[in-house]
């Protein structure tokens, strides 16, 4: 696995040491991340997170959170399930 770390701003402005801290410690976070979660599509997680993964039994297939607000889940291809 190859993981890469930016250590300046979009403004080109460096980090602080705070910052940068955060920035491996959310890494660190999501690469530790709890197993995926599934179950019947009534069972999804309301506030899901941006991107999170969900195992649809009912449909039979996973499906990904590609929006929060509103919430929109899609299936590997795309399309809105």
């Amino acid at each position: 696995m190859t993981v890469s770390v930016t250590l300046r701003s979009a403004q080109t402005n460096p980090l602080s040491w705070a910052q940068v801290d955060q920035n491996f410690t959310n890494l660190a976070n999501g690469i530790n991340a709890p197993s995926f979660s599934g179950g019947p599509t009534s069972s999804r997680p309301t506030t899901p997170t941006l991107y999170q993964y969900y195992v649809d039994k009912t449909l039979g297939y996973p499906v990904f959170c590609i929006s929060i607000s509103p919430v929109i889940w899609v299936n590997a291809a795309g399309i809105a399930s």
